[in-house]
């Protein structure tokens, strides 16, 4: 099987031979999920979601991810992976699929699994939304399709090896994982042993964004998902983010988006 390293993929066509989106609560309790004997049939993106978990491959690599990482584990892997931490709501939204290039020829973008730590609120939307459209159809869509090629992209033009800072991880993992709540700065900041200024700073550099704009996004990617995917209703949706009031909630979301959150839904009907 051919290999075209993902940051090559734009200089390619790339055709989805398949694909379907599934989230998977994390297995708590022995033995580990094994791949070994049964080696996996189509590459795989996951994205961690309120756990850590250890990779262990048949040649003796270990792979530790962490709340927010992107895995990419590509066809034939043959691995353990165990739950090393769970928050209680521990899982991992999977996507699984089969590329091919112009030539009808399969590849895989790594040999090896890859993860990928690059905190990107979007990434955690992108993936959250496949997986909302893989429960509502049989078949992927184009639009799963779509979502697919901008995770790949995304990840490909990551400049996470330049502009990861390990000090404040843990802060960036509760954060993306306590978006409903309010986390106060100084305790995200106490977690990684650093002062406020710092953990703002280089979040700022990690990121793109300061604490607030990014917990904003996350709040605000998650209310587009269950306008667009849900038939929950507005003032559900605001007590399901944690908003004071649903009146401070439909402001916020028409600051962002220029219009209501009614109107956004109706308009995407």
């Amino acid at each position: 099987m051919n290999i075209i390293p993902l940051e090559k993929c734009s200089e390619n066509n790339i055709f989805i031979e398949f694909l379907e989106s599934v989230e998977m609560p994390q297995r708590k309790s022995l033995p580990p999920f094994s791949s070994i004997g049964k080696p996996k049939k189509q590459d795989m993106l996951l994205f961690v979601r309120n756990c850590k978990t250890k990779y262990l491959t048949v040649d003796g690599r270990t792979v530790n991810t962490h709340d927010g990482d992107v895995v990419y584990v590509p066809t034939g892997s043959r691995y353990t992976v165990e739950c090393i931490e769970d928050n209680g709501d521990g899982s991992t939204l999977q996507i699984n699929f089969m590329l091919h290039d112009d030539n009808l020829s399969s590849f895989v973008l790594s040999e090896d699994i890859q993860v990928f730590s690059l905190h990107v609120p979007a990434l955690r939307s992108l993936f959250e939304k496949s997986v909302m459209l893989g429960q509502s159809v049989h078949t992927s869509t184009p639009m799963q399709q779509s979502i697919l090629l901008e995770i790949l992209a995304t990840l490909a033009g990551s400049t996470n090896a330049a502009n990861s800072y390990p000090i404040i991880e843990k802060g960036i993992d509760y954060l993306s994982s306590h978006y409903q709540e309010d986390p106060d700065i100084t305790a995200l900041a106490a977690m990684c042993n650093v002062s406020c200024e710092y953990f703002r700073r280089l979040f700022k550099k990690q990121t793109g964004q300061t604490p607030l704009e990014y917990k904003n996004s996350l709040r605000m990617k998650k209310a587009e998902q269950y306008l667009l995917y849900s038939n929950l209703s507005i003032l559900d949706i605001s007590e399901q983010l944690s908003y004071a009031t649903v009146s401070h909630f439909i402001k916020v979301f028409k600051d962002t988006h220029g219009c209501s959150p009614l109107v956004f839904r109706n308009s995407s009907h």
